[in-house]
Formats: structure tokens, C-alpha cells, sequence
């Protein structure tokens, strides 16, 4: 019977959130020779990039990975979180770190020079957590908005802050129903691919309003336009 994997989108910004910034990698060929299988590949000089959801590597022409690739051979390629409380980003829970589990071919891509992209199409994708192991909905692992990394929207939101605060207190007084000079002031307190949320103090207290975008992010390309449609909107 076949396993029933995961559509959802937590579970699959979960192992994103890994394959966008491992702390370790561990990559075996499965190869066709029963004394070589399952060695693990030195993975120094390898880069890998998640593209959309589609883990890719980028090696030197004459590593061993790209004589593979050539050959279509399957892989599987094994990735660590960081840690809970390593000082990466915001204090996660106990527990030890999620690792994501990838089985697929290793192809041939770009050739860059020196360099050449592989792209590993994948067959499984598995997240091991403490709580157990998740079979991932491939289509649903590689939804283009799950690409905007926690780390990248709070850069965006600290530099609208910093850059740009002078336009929030306009936005906030528009979204208040109240003069402009009842703001005391204004600022992006989160924002995610599919709006953003205004935080503003006036005579009254602290308020939050979420305002939504037109369309879902789909990449960090799209969310300066639509960031700055969402504010421009909220004034009319």
C-alpha cells in the first residue's frame, strides 16, 4: 500500500526551513556495484541551493558528483537543522534538530565553467523530527512561497522600519480612522507571503492591523511591489 504523505504546508515549511540553511550535509550514491553502494561523497566544494523547492547542488566540473549526474544515478542526500537555541534565529523549543531525508536521481543542469549545477529530482522527501518522521507531499514541499525564509521577512520588515517609518504613520492613521497626529508612531511587526502586519501606538494604546496582499508572494522578488501596493492600498 502506498504511504500517505503530508500535505501540509507547517510540515513543509518545516523542511524547507532545512533545506535553506542545513547546519551539516551527507550525501551517498546508490550505486550499481554492491562493494561501492552507499558511500558517502565528499561534499567539500559543494554548494547546495534551494531552487523553489528543488534541491540543487553546485560542484566543480571534475568532482566525482558531476561524473554521477551524467550518469542519472539515485542518491540520497541527508540534511541537519540547526540545533534549538545555536543563536541562529529566534529560541526554538527542547528537543534535537529536524533532519530532512532526501531520495531522488542526481542529473546533470547548467554548465557555469569551472563549476557545473546538478539538480537531484526528487522520489521521497522525509522530515525526522522528535516527534517522529513525516513522508512530504513533493508538490506541497515545493510551493514557491514556502521560499521566503523567517530570516529574509524580518530583514525586509527591520529595513521598511529604518527606511521607510516616515510612511507608516500615514498607513496606520488611515487604518485607525484617526488624524495623523493621534499616531504616535507605526511599524511593520510581521510580514509573510501572503500580507503584512502594521503595529501603531496612539493616545489609546498598542493596535495591530493585518493587511493582506493582492496575490501571494511567490519568491523574494515579489514582495517589494507587493509591499508597497499593500501600503499604498491601506491609504485609500
Amino acid at each position: 500500500m502506498t504511504e500517505a504523505r503530508s500535505t501540509d504546508r507547517a510540515d513543509a515549511r518545516a523542511a524547507r526551513a532545512v533545506l535553506a540553511a542545513p547546519a551539516s550535509a551527507a550525501l551517498r550514491v546508490q550505486a550499481t556495484v554492491p562493494e561501492s553502494a552507499g558511500r558517502p561523497v565528499d561534499l567539500a566544494g559543494v554548494s547546495l541551493v534551494d531552487d523553489a523547492g528543488r534541491p540543487s547542488l553546485v560542484c566543480p566540473a571534475d568532482h566525482p558528483l558531476a561524473e554521477a549526474a551524467a550518469a542519472g544515478v539515485p542518491v540520497r542526500l541527508w540534511l541537519a537543522g540547526a540545533e534549538p537555541g545555536d543563536g541562529a534565529g529566534d529560541s526554538a523549543g527542547p528537543g534535537s534538530a529536524p533532519r530532512l531525508d532526501l531520495l531522488g536521481t542526481l542529473t546533470a543542469g547548467s554548465d557555469l565553467g569551472s563549476l557545473v549545477s546538478l539538480r537531484l529530482t526528487l522520489e521521497q522527501a522525509l522530515l525526522h523530527r522528535d516527534s517522529g518522521t513525516t513522508s512530504l507531499d513533493l508538490a506541497t514541499f515545493a510551493a514557491p512561497d514556502l521560499g521566503l525564509d523567517p530570516a529574509l521577512l524580518r530583514r525586509w520588515c527591520q529595513h521598511v522600519n529604518e527606511a521607510h517609518g516616515d510612511v507608516l504613520r500615514p498607513v496606520a492613521a488611515r487604518a485607525a480612522g484617526r488624524p495623523l497626529a493621534r499616531i504616535i508612531a507605526a511599524r511593520l511587526t510581521d510580514l509573510d507571503g501572503e500580507g503584512v502586519t502594521l503595529g501603531w501606538i496612539d493616545h489609546g494604546g498598542a493596535h495591530q492591523r493585518r493587511i493582506s496582499f493582492v496575490l501571494p508572494a511567490e519568491s523574494a522578488e515579489d514582495l517589494g511591489p507587493l509591499l508597497r501596493d499593500a501600503l499604498g492600498l491601506a491609504l485609500h
